[in-house]
């Protein structure tokens, strides 16, 4: 996925980051450090892991125990600010 990330083409990086993310809310514990990891570490492709993150936390909102779940990483996400 983060290979579409590189596409010429803005809507499949846009879907791409849209799709990430939501896999995430799927598997925090699994997809979510995988997002702040590489926020600090792709400069280049840090915008569409910025909307990854935010379709987490939108799609969150829903569940109250994602939330929690999303909480527990908000140290990791000021780091970032």
């Amino acid at each position: 996925m983060i290979g579409s990330f590189q596409s010429p083409s803005e809507e499949i990086k846009a879907a791409a980051s849209y799709a990430l993310g939501n896999i995430a809310v799927g598997n925090l514990a699994q997809y979510l450090p995988f997002i702040l990891s590489q926020i600090g570490r792709q400069a280049k492709l840090q915008y569409l892991l910025l909307h990854s993150l935010k379709e987490v936390y939108m799609s969150s909102l829903f569940c109250l125990l994602k939330v929690s779940q999303f909480l527990r990483y908000m140290g990791v996400v000021y780091y970032f600010d």
